[in-house]
Formats: C-alpha cells, sequence, structure tokens
C-alpha cells in the first residue's frame, strides 16, 4: 500500500481533525480571544452538522 519512504515522510505528519477541514488550517484573526473564539464557533458549527448527519442517516440511533 505504502512504500517504506513514503512512510518515513508521512511519519511526522499529523492527520488533519475533521472540525478544521471546513475552514482550513489557518485562522485569519487577529489575538488569542479572537481565535480562541473561533476555533470554539468551528467546533460547534462542526458539531452541529454531524447532528444533522446523524438524524438523517441513522435516526434509529436517537429513538432507542
Amino acid at each position: 500500500m505504502f512504500t517504506n519512504d513514503s512512510k518515513k515522510n508521512n511519519a511526522g505528519r499529523k492527520p488533519i481533525d475533521p472540525v478544521f477541514m471546513l475552514k482550513g488550517l489557518f485562522f485569519r484573526r487577529v489575538g488569542m480571544v479572537r481565535a480562541t473564539f473561533y476555533i470554539g464557533f468551528t467546533n460547534l458549527v462542526y458539531n452541529m452538522c454531524r447532528l444533522v448527519q446523524i438524524k438523517r442517516y441513522h435516526f434509529d440511533w436517537i429513538t432507542n
């Protein structure tokens, strides 16, 4: 599946959290307070999107 070279190159990389894939890795905000708010808000939006997906495709998980 992967060659030894690609395994070595990928060893130091971390997987990207799906939350941050919505807006990319870079925050265009200034200041720690704004960055903290933006991370929390992005997380909230991601969780709401996941809840909609679960309700739509796995409604039986919620009703049981």
